[in-house]
């Protein structure tokens, strides 16, 4: 395993608390969920900051991806920004302006890894960019805190799929036929 440093920020981030909520006792059990909830959010702030070095800090290394397109092992923090960069230029091109991860369930496995589940939401404005699509994982607890150290993405879109190489277009993709949320946009049926 590589353990990737962390800044000040990125330790108090992710770092276990104890009873009363204070850094740097001994590991206790924190609520699975919320583990969960708290890297969904800081990869989701990452994205929208374009801060890589506080994305690659939610992941363990070795670092396995899953998609319909096939399995990528990450083993190098260039590895991971590479993915960083793609998965960033795509969510530029598409005109992404935010990513929902709705948590389903998360549980222990081991006394420090977490099996969980979510559903993302890709969003320009109120339109979907994509359907929504499943998401599993597993966590790693390590003396510094929590880090993704799986994730197995359920996206069909091949705009989300693909492990293109750095710099190329991502597939274009007709999305005329996804549903919406902005009812403005909603054609009368009559």
């Amino acid at each position: 395993m590589i353990f990737l440093p962390l800044s000040p920020r990125d330790h108090m981030q992710f770092a276990p608390h104890d009873a009363e909520g204070g850094h740097g006792a001994a590991p206790r059990r924190e609520d699975a969920k919320a583990v969960h909830e708290r890297l969904l959010e800081a990869t989701r702030q990452a994205y929208l900051a374009d801060d890589e070095d506080a994305f690659i800090a939610c992941f363990l290394l070795p670092q396995t991806i899953v998609t319909q397109d096939g399995q990528r092992q990450m083993e190098t923090r260039d590895d991971l920004r590479g993915i960083y960069r793609l998965t960033r230029s795509r969510v530029l091109a598409l005109g992404v302006t935010d990513l929902i991860r709705v948590a389903i369930a998360a549980e222990y496995v081991a006394p420090d890894r977490i099996r969980t589940t979510h559903v993302s939401y890709v969003l320009q404005g109120r339109k979907l960019v994509t359907p929504p699509y499943p998401n599993t994982g597993e966590l790693v607890r390590l003396p510094e805190g929590w880090r993704i150290s799986s994730s197995e993405y359920g996206s069909t879109d091949p705009a989300w799929t693909t492990f293109d190489p750095i710099g190329s277009a991502p597939p274009q993709v007709d999305r005329s036929a996804l549903p919406h949320t902005d009812s403005s946009d909603r054609k009368d049926p009559k």
